[in-house]
């Protein structure tokens, strides 16, 4: 089975959305496939990758030089949205792909195309390829199609909705991350969506040192979105009250725009260090010599907020490192959280105390049996399903 892959994110390690696919890929080729993957960047290029993959880059249009050594507390400006979720400023980078040979003859060597969002561009590609090639498309919906709240008003929700759904419907198979955003999307587009976690490793479980060394602080280590700074006050709130630890931010972006001032303004400044991002060797030392680390979500969560389980969910829970999550208890995230040993979630301050008294005593060694709690979550174990998903699709096509 040969299969071609749009991904907006594929080279960039670092980034969550790059992880679900390269993890999925690696074990992909496991099971005998043949990848492409077609992925924007700097200049053009291909090369074989490190699970066999054959990766094409295409050159974008345009590129700005960011210097990396100040990107760790990059503040985002913010930007006019779309108002229209499947048609956002990635399609220009994505038209450059529409020239270029090599795709086309990757999409005329495939069995199935898989496009995966957001943003967008991948996903328009994919499915014009997709025609254009006669082949089986492939939906990855990471993250529901959303629309800024300044836009949500019924005519524009009602046309987004109508057109959302034609393109969903035109997928020979639709997926996404988790069982409770699946069922938001079956209800909303009225079609199939099957579920492919964003899972964990082997090497995501943690050679814990055994140190002596007194653990003073929690770890927060990924960027942090305007959402995301009612949980932490939850959290900050608790720790507040407990005047004897502190909360080290390991920022990758601060997409909020003003986190510092934020800070300063709820009196948490004396209890937060702000620290650039680092490689993931020294971050998983450091989240060794924590106490324990932290994962925020939304607290009034809409539908498809329910269905939100970041990719680092499941590589921290198995871990071997104790942890908080501050969250609302429907979302699903929360729930497959109070599962693991030594995991705690908390939705207030009260809640979010007792989270925090209960890592205190909490046994460490326990924790390593999280990693059968959550077996059927592997990544080896998602691509096999994946793996015979595609080759359902391409039975039902012959």
């Amino acid at each position: 089975m040969v299969i071609t892959l749009f991904a907006t994110y594929y080279e960039n390690q670092t980034m969550v959305a790059a992880r679900r696919w390269r993890s999925l890929v690696r074990f992909l080729s496991k099971e005998g496939l043949q990848v492409f993957i077609i992925t924007p960047g700097f200049e053009n290029n291909e090369y074989i990758g490190d699970f066999g993959e054959k990766v094409f880059v295409f050159k974008i249009a345009r590129q700005k030089n960011v210097n990396n050594s100040k990107a760790s507390k990059i503040k985002i400006r913010k930007t006019i949205p779309s108002p229209f979720p499947y048609l956002d400023i990635s399609l220009i980078t994505w038209l450059a792909s529409i020239r270029d040979k090599r795709i086309y003859d990757c999409c005329s060597q495939s069995n199935i195309l898989i496009s995966t969002y957001g943003p967008s561009g991948a996903v328009l590609l994919g499915m014009w390829f997709s025609h254009k090639c006669k082949k089986p498309w492939v939906l990855d919906l990471r993250d529901s199609f959303q629309v800024p709240s300044s836009f949500d008003f019924n005519i524009l929700t009602k046309l987004n909705t109508f057109i959302e759904k034609r393109i969903v419907r035109k997928a020979d198979l639709c997926i996404t991350v988790g069982k409770v955003l699946a069922k938001f999307m079956r209800d909303k587009y009225q079609c199939d969506i099957k579920v492919i976690y964003n899972g964990w490793l082997d090497s995501d479980r943690l050679k814990l040192l055994r140190s002596q060394q007194e653990k003073n602080f929690y770890i927060y280590a990924g960027s942090l979105y305007q959402h995301q700074l009612a949980s932490l006050k939850v959290f900050l709130s608790g720790l507040s009250a407990q005047k004897e630890h502190s909360l080290r931010i390991r920022l990758v972006r601060d997409y909020s725009g003003y986190l510092d001032e934020w800070l300063v303004e709820n009196g948490f400044n004396d209890i937060v260090e702000i620290m650039p991002a680092i490689p993931n060797e020294e971050l998983q030392l450091e989240i060794e010599s924590s106490l324990a680390v932290l994962v925020l979500e939304e607290l009034t969560p809409n539908e498809w907020q329910k269905g939100t389980v970041t990719g680092k969910l499941f590589p921290l829970l198995v871990s071997g490192i104790p942890g908080i999550v501050i969250s609302h208890p429907s979302v699903e995230l929360y729930t497959l959280a109070q599962q693991a040993n030594g995991w705690f979630c908390a939705h207030d301050k009260a809640s979010a105390v007792k989270a925090i008294e209960l890592i205190s005593v909490c046994n460490r060694d326990e924790l390593s049996t999280n990693k059968d709690i959550f077996k059927e979550y592997q990544f080896s174990v998602q691509a096999k399903k994946l793996t015979q998903l595609f080759q359902e699709v391409i039975n039902e096509r012959n």
